[in-house]
């Protein structure tokens, strides 16, 4: 609680002989008028501390809303020592700034490299950020990139959607260990022909398994990427730097799964057909539904020249 006392003359301060002056204070104390003075007006402004706010009403207010908030103390938990994170709303960076033709409502998780945190137990923003498989990952500062190496230690990374419905996802990434099957990013509902999207292999191959097509871009470099599920527009697109050219592939997959993941087929790891791979990620995004293919073109080539253009 905020406390203020102003020691004021029991003078009349209409006195023309009484000097008055203003008072700002920022402190709680006693402040006393020189003698022959007085204070009027008297403005108080004494900082309360930051808000406490849950993680999930965080999430739930609006960029204008966020960006309106001073120091805020995001709690994600009641017990243990650290109980979460303390942002200042101001700077808040809406979740759909680096792909701006998506919905910021419709992101369900945006993750870019600059917001990994080691101490975290998730990557990103939004209300289902990035999970991890095994434990947490590390970060290549010479790359800006984090390392996700589901094939030599078994780390990966998934978005949890929550259900199968239809999801748009962008990644910019690049495998580092990756088999001629090396997943990139896959959303299966099980490792079966037609039941999913997907991207794998040294050179990209687009897939809803078992009816695959190759792009012709190698892996070991950075690229940008999305699928897209939805029960009659699922495709796949691959950016082709070299060439200038924006690799758009259609497939007719069945079902989609619920975990959008990264390194690896699903979220077991192992197993027939796991075929993990390492790879770097710079940026991972999940919208909710399947966005047009302008708009998935248009968040493609804004997220190479954000990430990869020199």
């Amino acid at each position: 609680m905020s406390v203020i006392t102003s020691s004021l003359s029991m003078m009349d301060i209409s006195d023309p002989e009484i000097q008055v002056s203003p008072l700002s204070v920022t402190k709680n104390g006693t402040y006393a008028a020189p003698l022959g003075s007085a204070y009027s007006p008297v403005t108080v402004n004494v900082p309360t501390g930051a808000e406490i706010i849950s993680k999930s009403d965080w999430d739930a207010l609006s960029t204008a809303q966020k960006q309106a908030k001073g120091l805020v103390a995001i709690q994600e938990t009641n017990s243990g020592y650290d109980r979460g994170e303390l942002v200042n709303g101001a700077d808040y960076i809406p979740l759909n700034e680096y792909i701006p033709y998506s919905n910021e409502s419709d992101v369900l998780c945006s993750a870019h490299e600059n917001m990994f945190n080691s101490t975290k137990t998730y990557w990103g923003d939004g209300i289902y950020p990035v999970l991890y498989g095994g434990r947490i990952p590390a970060y290549d500062s010479s790359e800006n990139a984090v390392v996700l190496n589901a094939r030599s230690d078994g780390i990966f990374g998934y978005v949890d959607k929550h259900d199968e419905s239809d999801f748009t996802a962008y990644v910019v990434m690049r495998g580092t260990l990756i088999s001629n099957y090396g997943r990139l990013i896959s959303c299966m509902k099980s490792r079966s022909a037609g039941y999913g999207m997907m991207l794998f292999g040294n050179t990209i191959q687009i897939t809803s398994w078992a009816s695959d097509t190759s792009t012709g871009v190698s892996s070991s470099n950075y690229f940008v990427g999305a699928i897209k599920f939805s029960s009659s527009a699922s495709a796949g697109y691959v950016y082709d730097s070299a060439n200038d050219n924006l690799i758009k592939v259609a497939k007719s997959p069945s079902y989609c799964g619920q975990y959008v993941c990264l390194g690896t087929t699903d979220t077991t790891n192992s197993g027939g057909n796991s075929e993990p791979a390492d790879v770097n990620v710079k940026y991972f995004a999940v919208v909710d539904g399947a966005e047009t293919d302008e708009v998935i073109e248009d968040n493609i080539m804004n997220l190479y020249n954000e990430f990869l253009a020199e």
